[in-house]
């Protein structure tokens, strides 16, 4: 899949604008502030149905306009055309001029990955920043996915309340609970299998771009945690695991095991990344996992992903930029932002595009 066309209108920076695209994508080039961003942010917000900028809607709006429109268009095994609107608080999601009803019915539509400079938080970050990053590939792979994991939260939210009423003493018992634990249990189970049969590959591509990024020669790895010890099937002990904490979890009022307690170990040689890596070594750990899975996403599904990369690889070396660029050029249509298009001397010869100056060269 790639955009060929996008249509602004009273968008952040943009008032109306209608760029198309090569197929194998572009260089954005200007300076800060010049609208680079919002243009990635727009062909986002047609994948996901939001931004990963802001929760708020009313911020994306042009100074003195009361809405904005993001219309895209694009090309792959199936045409599809993509709008979202936002007036008056209220936004709207068309596809092929038919009005969804559910994030459902978007996402897994377009297969994007968006790599930024922020992204090495999903090496330092707290454990949920990679359940994200798991949780987001698979529900790009599989919608049973991700019918699963929301429904997944709706039963957490309800269990937890029982919990937590419980311990604050406004419920002398917790009736109802068996019911939910039951739920959560086989929704859980498929939610922890799915995330266990893409280790071996995922863990294999990560490890194959970490080695190309870096000239020494160490020992990537990928390991899935679950929070509980699973040693034959997955429900029963799941069960056991909840049965034997019960009693922290009446104490704390909250559920401790499940897959929204599940971690990914990365390491280099054997070593936590978190810990014991430096900067740039966990920097590059952050661009190898996203570019594994963009290259996961293409060998699973009938259509190529689209890669949106901001100023990601600015803080790399020469050498490192351009096998990093090489890299995904071969993978999908890429958007790469950058301040100066000088930078990229001897790299992949993609479109210039000049958004200070609104021309191409």
């Amino acid at each position: 899949m790639y955009v060929k066309e996008i249509v602004l209108e009273n968008f952040r920076n943009y008032n109306e604008e209608n760029l198309k695209f090569d197929k194998r994508g572009s260089f954005l080039c200007g300076r800060n502030g010049c609208g680079k961003t919002n243009l990635l942010e727009s062909v986002y917000i047609l994948a996901y149905g939001k931004s990963f900028r802001t929760v708020n809607p009313e911020e994306m709006i042009m100074l003195s306009k009361d809405f904005f429109r993001i219309k895209g268009f694009f090309n792959g095994e199936y045409k599809k055309k993509i709008e979202f609107r936002f007036s008056k608080g209220i936004k709207k999601i068309l596809i092929n001029d038919v009005e969804i009803s559910s994030m459902k019915e978007l996402i897994g539509n377009i297969a994007l990955i968006l790599l930024t400079l922020n992204d090495i938080n999903l090496i330092t970050g707290e454990p949920a920043m990679r359940r994200r990053f798991l949780n987001s590939l698979l529900s790009l792979l599989f919608h049973d996915y991700l019918v699963d994991l929301l429904d997944y939260r709706r039963v957490l939210r309800q269990r937890n309340k029982i919990l937590y009423l419980k311990k604050i003493g406004k419920r002398n018992n917790t009736q109802g609970i068996d019911g939910w634990t039951d739920e959560l249990i086989q929704i859980g189970s498929r939610i922890i299998e799915k995330r266990l049969s893409i280790m071996s590959d995922l863990n294999r591509s990560a490890s194959f771009y970490y080695t190309l990024f870096t000239p020494q020669k160490d020992k990537f790895s990928i390991e899935y945690l679950p929070s509980f010890q699973i040693k034959e099937n997955i429900e029963k002990c799941f069960r056991e695991s909840l049965s034997k904490g019960r009693e922290k979890e009446l104490e704390k009022g909250i559920t401790f095991t499940g897959p929204h307690r599940d971690e990914l170990l990365i390491t280099i040689n054997e070593l936590p990344v978190r810990k014991f890596a430096s900067e740039g070594e966990q920097r590059t750990c952050a661009i190898s996992l996203k570019i594994a899975q963009a290259s996961f996403l293409k060998s699973k599904r009938k259509d190529d992903p689209i890669l949106l990369i901001d100023e990601a690889v600015v803080e790399l070396d020469r050498v490192r930029r351009e096998k990093v660029l090489n890299s995904i050029t071969d993978i999908g249509q890429c958007f790469i932002a950058t301040t100066s298009c000088e930078k990229m001397d001897n790299m992949p010869s993609l479109k210039v595009i000049d958004i200070e100056n609104e021309k191409s060269e």
